[in-house]
């Protein structure tokens, strides 16, 4: 099998679950008064809790991953 691509919306969900579901569940994503309005909204964010509660030292291609995965499924930019 290939190895797993890291800039895939799969391989971000695998980063996001590592790191960001320990501080919160996939709801605030879906929840009606969420904040993030726009991709470039979403790509702050993940950037803000990677720097801060999430403690993530991803690269770029896998900030983007996360990013992806979180548009695909949730927000749909």
């Amino acid at each position: 099998a290939m190895a797993e691509d890291k800039t895939t919306p799969s391989a971000g969900q695998k980063l996001h679950d590592a790191k960001c579901m320990s501080c919160h569940k996939t709801d605030v994503y879906s929840r009606a008064d969420h904040r993030v309005k726009s991709l470039q909204a979403l790509s702050h964010q993940v950037e803000n809790c990677m720097k801060g509660p999430a403690d993530a030292n991803w690269s770029p291609a896998e900030t983007q991953s996360v990013v992806e995965y979180l548009n695909t499924k949730f927000y749909k930019f």
